[in-house]
């Protein structure tokens, strides 16, 4: 996010941290003449191996509801994770996309797909707590 808000900081944009208040999108960012909703991926895989980019429920929320707002900030490093160092995030081995909304909605497949665990619940949870180092869970335990 910090790539990103010198980005928007270098284009006359003011973009304010609004990433853990459930709204769909990282960064707020805004000048007099346009408003953003700015979503911020980061990865440093290799482009022949990266074919996905996932957008959570409250993202594609976002995306549907203020697609002319609404942007998708790719930041891709290309740096192995072995050779990373605190520096690298300055590194000019970087590369930023700028994916407006109407263009996601328009040139990706936006396929929808969940994995979420359901339901999830202290009483079902407590079989397989971490007690001691030890997992107290009995295998075929009906909870």
């Amino acid at each position: 996010m910090d790539i990103v808000e010198s980005h928007e900081n270098e284009h006359g944009r003011i973009s304010i941290r609004v990433h853990q208040k459930g709204v769909g999108y990282d960064l707020h960012s805004q000048n007099s003449n346009e408003e953003r909703f700015i979503e911020v991926k980061g990865i440093s895989e290799s482009w022949k191996t990266y074919t996905w980019q996932p957008l959570h429920r409250t993202e594609f929320e976002a995306l549907q509801s203020s697609p002319d707002k609404f942007y998708l900030y790719i930041v891709h490093f290309d740096i192995a994770k072995e050779n990373r160092n605190e520096n690298y995030l300055n590194s000019a081995l970087r590369r930023i996309y700028i994916i407006p909304g109407r263009n996601l909605q328009t040139d990706f497949r936006i396929i929808p797909q969940t994995f979420a665990l359901s339901p999830i619940s202290q009483r079902k949870l407590e079989a397989y707590e971490v007690v001691e180092n030890q997992v107290v869970q009995s295998p075929g335990k009906d909870v």
